[in-house]
């Protein structure tokens, strides 16, 4: 959060609308989203539950985004949306998910769990629930990054 500005008779003035900081939670979800991508290919260290619910959130927005655009201009726009948005978002979404998983006290390879059928997933999304494992993040000599 920015500091109050302090005017000249020693009060603080309000700050200008404009400089006035963002709700926690929009500034949380712009700052996971940030991460998401700038972490395209990082494996290790550690993602918040925070970080990783708030970019799910970003990714149905966007797959429902390209699901209406698809079904307004035809099925073949459809699968090219479907298609270009799974190349990119396949990368940064399983190096989250792996750490998230390391975030959780679980090592990445974890993530697998999804392939086994029908029951795979929930496990996987009984994991992500998970606090912080702080115990196992001193052993790694890292904290997790604040978001």
């Amino acid at each position: 959060m920015r500091p109050a500005q302090h005017s000249t008779d020693g009060g603080t003035a309000p700050m200008p609308a404009a400089e006035q900081p963002l709700p926690r939670d929009v500034d949380t979800f712009r700052r996971s989203v940030t991460r998401y991508f700038k972490k395209y290919w990082c494996f290790k260290g550690f993602a918040s539950r925070e970080e990783f619910w708030w970019v799910q959130l970003y990714l149905l927005m966007v797959s429902s985004a390209l699901t209406m655009v698809g079904v307004l201009a035809g099925e073949s726009v459809s699968n090219v949306l479907s298609k270009f948005c799974f190349a990119a978002f396949i990368v940064p979404s399983l190096s989250l998910s792996w750490r998230r998983l390391h975030d959780a006290g679980f090592a990445g390879p974890w993530f697998l769990i999804n392939a086994v059928p029908f029951v795979g997933w929930l496990g996987f999304i009984a994991m992500t629930l998970l606090p912080t494992d702080r115990t196992k993040q001193k052993k790694k000599g890292s904290e997790p990054a604040d978001i």
